[in-house]
């Protein structure tokens, strides 16, 4: 029996093998032989190539629509994402785009067009299936149509007869196919590149932004598993393209373990500033902060430059409105932040707080409570500012920012990340509510507030988001989407 038992258990390993060999040699030349249809794009013009699961087309068709869903582009996208698998490349020509695709369907939609049978699924888009010209042909009105070719069990469509003839003479081999490379997470499902040809460059030039002339390529690669998703992207070129003026971000920065993040926390954010506040900037440091603070413009410059976090979290309090709070840390400012700190609680109207409380582990400042919840502290290794109750700070209260965020595990540093959490937002709402109305009683207006509750509103359906800019080339992102809006598996 035992025996029996180890036979069974080495056919089910060896079953398993083979089940995921079938499917990499079965499943993933599918890929390569779509990639083969899609012809080279002509050079000196900008592109779009994706090549992924067809759900991503739908993605996709999401970011590009700009409001205007009823383009045949947008629409081809659509059909795309009923498909298992396509690729598609869009080309934008002097005053016109073209595209061209290559997917395969599932055999019932493949089946029907084949047959000149127009699949319900297409006519809810408004196309219809013509076999009355040469070819099959997919129209949407009268004047926009689609060229529909097979080969074998794959479909190609195209916007013209040209790009139709670049197609067939790629999977013919008398032309080159795009022979497309995707270095960046090739394991992942979907993959998209754009290559601007220097359109951006140009755009910034008509526009006065100093930016270098040069081509930009963007690769981005993503997958999606329920209501989890993880995204990557590099951007060969945009260094390059960078002007002094543009220098914001410094250089990649071991975020501190003395940073801290008020619990519940809403939103965190952090920047490596660089050039932002040099003399190259024409002394760019905030000349009405330094007069407010009464500080040297030139100790200013010395103390903004660096690693900057912003947290929403925790709560303050505004007279008897409890509010979400919000800090701004400066980490590694040694001196220069002890002295902002002693410099904030020396403002005129500090005469209107009663009294500042020190808190253990920093040596200058302290926090406030009357008329709100105000903080100012730093103790060399971090400078914290911002409004915030004194309980928050405490231990318990907090937790280090590395440990509670993630992609800050993963990325340790990095030039820049942001961080969100929306589960508590209803919560937030009904404080900037609460806050609103107590600021319209007092004859203040309650636009911003509006404002900011209209924002927060738009941003229910996020979930948990993360980004981290490792280097200003490239950049990640991981998102967990709430109960209602999950995706589905792509």
């Amino acid at each position: 029996m035992r025996r029996n038992g180890v036979i069974r258990f080495a056919a089910l390993i060896v079953g398993a093998v083979i089940a995921a060999a079938a499917f990499h040699f079965v499943r993933e030349p599918d890929r390569h032989l779509l990639a083969a249809a899609i012809p080279v794009p002509a050079g000196g013009m900008p592109y779009l190539f994706a090549l992924g699961r067809g759900r991503a087309f739908e993605t996709i068709r999401a970011v590009t629509d700009s409001g205007n869903g009823g383009t045949l582009f947008s629409t081809m996208l659509r059909l795309l994402s009923g498909a298992e698998l396509a690729a598609f490349l869009s080309e934008l020509g002097a005053g016109s785009v073209s595209f061209c695709a290559a997917a395969f369907f599932p055999g019932t939609i493949s089946d029907r067009v084949s047959a000149g049978v127009t699949p319900e699924s297409w006519k809810a888009a408004g196309f219809s299936v013509s076999a009355d010209a040469p070819g099959l042909r997919l129209r949407r009105g009268p004047e926009e149509s689609v060229l529909i070719s097979f080969n074998r069990t794959m479909m190609l469509l195209a916007s013209d007869e040209k790009s139709m003839e670049r197609m067939l003479a790629a999977l013919a081999g008398t032309k080159p196919p795009a022979d497309v490379v995707f270095d960046l997470e090739p394991s992942w499902p979907n993959h998209v590149r754009i290559h601007d040809a220097g359109l951006v460059a140009h755009w910034a030039a008509l526009s006065r932004v100093a930016l270098r002339s040069g081509d930009l390529v963007v690769d981005i690669a993503w997958k999606e598993s329920g209501p989890f998703g993880r995204l990557r992207w590099k951007a060969d070129g945009l260094s390059a393209m960078l002007s002094d003026e543009f220098r914001v971000f410094g250089d990649p920065v071991l975020w501190s373990e003395s940073l801290i993040m008020p619990k519940p926390v809403h939103f965190a954010a952090g920047l490596s500033l660089g050039s932002l506040f040099s003399d190259r900037r024409g002394g760019a440091v905030p000349a009405k902060l330094c007069e407010r603070l009464k500080v040297d413009p030139r100790q200013m410059a010395g103390f903004l430059p660096g690693p900057v976090v912003a947290c929403i979290g925790g709560n303050s309090r505004f007279l008897v409105f409890s509010l979400p709070g919000v800090l701004l840390q400066f980490p590694g400012r040694g001196d220069a932040g002890r002295r902002m700190a002693e410099a904030f609680w020396k403002q005129d109207w500090s005469v209107l707080v009663p009294s500042v409380e020190r808190i253990e582990g920093y040596d200058s400042g302290g926090t406030a409570s009357v008329p709100f919840s105000l903080v100012a502290l730093s103790n060399g290794d971090n400078a914290i500012y911002g409004l915030l109750d004194r309980e928050y700070l405490a231990e318990g209260k907090w937790s280090p920012l590395r440990s509670g965020i993630p992609v800050l595990r993963e990325y340790p540093k990095s030039v820049a990340w942001a961080h969100l959490e929306t589960s508590r937002l209803d919560e937030t709402r009904e404080a900037l509510s609460l806050a609103r109305q107590a600021a319209e009683r007092f004859g203040l207006s309650g636009d911003v507030v509006s404002r900011l509750d209209g924002t927060l509103a738009s941003m229910r359906g996020i979930g948990t988001l993360s980004i981290v800019l490792p280097s200003i080339d490239e950049g990640y992102a991981e998102w967990i989407l709430p109960p209602r809006g999950r995706s589905e598996v792509r």
